[in-house]
């Protein structure tokens, strides 16, 4: 299996990186984080400063990702980023949470999930994303609805945006 490296924090040089190693790089041109091996990038030193050229094979995050649309709060999305739209079956009230299970077959327990909310159609109630979790094969997301009088039910959509990283 190969390591992943953060290179700016676990990493001085690209010489310690052994070559099926993937690099996690940020790419200035595209504003995206790239992940590539040795192998599929060039680098040119210039004093203190390393300049790195991907080759061939870098790829964004946005490349394996997927949209879906729950049904009953749950969907499948088997990719390492993704944007989930909730359904309006499970309108919720004061206090109360709508909860998302998305089958993924890429998590493992232990993997980290960056996770964004935004308001699909949804104008009411106060959403808060309360809980993110990475099982075996299933991501869960909590959406707390933080409003302090009964009137303010959800009333919309739901957008989830997620990427994965494994641990």
């Amino acid at each position: 299996m190969s390591t992943i490296y953060n290179f700016h924090e676990e990493v001085a040089t690209i010489d310690a990186v052994a070559s099926g190693d993937i690099l996690l790089i940020f790419d200035t041109s595209s504003g995206r984080t790239k992940q590539c091996t040795v192998d599929q990038l060039t680098t040119a030193e210039s004093g203190a400063v390393t300049t790195v050229t991907f080759v061939t094979g870098a790829t964004g995050f946005d490349t394996d990702s997927a949209s879906v649309t729950t049904s009953a709060g749950a969907a499948t999305n088997s990719k390492m980023a993704g944007t989930i739209t909730t359904d309006t079956s499970t309108l919720v009230g004061q206090g109360a949470v709508l909860a998302l299970t998305i089958t993924n077959t890429l998590v493992t327990v232990g993997d980290i999930i960056m996770a964004t909310l935004d308001n699909g159609t949804n104008t009411t109630g106060i959403p808060v994303l309360s809980r993110v979790h990475a099982g075996a094969g299933v991501m869960n997301f909590s959406i707390y609805n933080a409003a302090t009088t009964a009137t303010n039910a959800f009333g919309g959509t739901f957008v989830v945006n997620y990427v994965l990283f494994k641990k």
